[in-house]
């Protein structure tokens, strides 16, 4: 099979595309035929040597993708043959055939894409943690994101607007923000040019209890 193939670490430009035996599902793992994979910031720093974790070199980067089932592992069970899913890989995941522990798998409903199903898990997941377990985001609260208009900044603004938060979401530039008014369908936007948090969170008022990511004061914005 065709993969990219991370040998020596370096930039993300520094790695090519081989050809490379087909892995074998080993004990609670599937095989995933790949029909799209997930680009993620952590996948860029993993091949750098910059992230948490280092895989032992050489190795593929690629940390989610989606495809169709085309081997089961030992004991895999409630997994079909051909089913469609979506996965967590940590590494592995640029490549045409990838392995998956079966507890990460998730079914992919008929009406989800390869493309949109492989950007799903990472992002969301990331938000989901964050907002949930980290900031334990309350209803009534009110949650500014800086980078609004990026996946975990979409999703973030989701996620917090289901969990019953007041949402500001801040963009660097106004191309942006037209962009994430559209995305999130809200229907007014306030262009600020400086001292953009301090007043994110004068709008925010005292009740604010979360400010995710906060911007330099500096930094232009729009909120939303």
């Amino acid at each position: 099979m065709r993969a990219l193939v991370c040998e020596t670490l370096g930039p993300v430009t520094s790695h090519r595309v081989q050809e490379i035996p087909d892995p074998v599902p080993g004990k609670r793992q599937v095989a995933i035929r790949v029909h799209a994979c997930g680009v993620n910031f952590a996948d860029t720093l993993i091949v750098q040597g910059k992230y948490q974790e280092r895989p032992e070199l050489p190795f593929v980067p690629g940390s989610e993708v989606a495809g169709e089932v085309i081997a089961l592992g030992e004991g895999v069970k409630g997994i079909a043959l051909g089913q469609r899913v979506m996965a967590l890989t940590s590494v592995g995941g640029f490549a045409e055939i990838a392995l998956a522990s079966a507890d990460t798998l998730i079914p992919l409903p008929d009406g989800i894409d390869f493309a949109d199903a492989a950007a799903f898990t990472v992002a969301y997941g990331t938000s989901h943690v964050a907002l949930e377990t980290r900031a334990q985001l309350k209803a009534g609260e009110t949650l500014i994101i800086n980078g609004a208009s990026g996946g975990v900044g979409l999703t973030a603004l989701e996620i917090g607007k289901m969990m019953g938060a007041t949402v500001i979401g801040l963009a660097s530039t106004e191309k942006s923000a037209r962009w994430l008014l559209n995305a999130a369908r809200i229907m007014s936007s306030t262009w600020l040019t400086r001292n953009c948090v301090t007043r994110s969170r004068r709008w925010a008022g005292p009740t604010s209890a979360t400010t995710w990511s906060a911007a330099r004061p500096s930094t232009p914005c729009s909120a939303v």
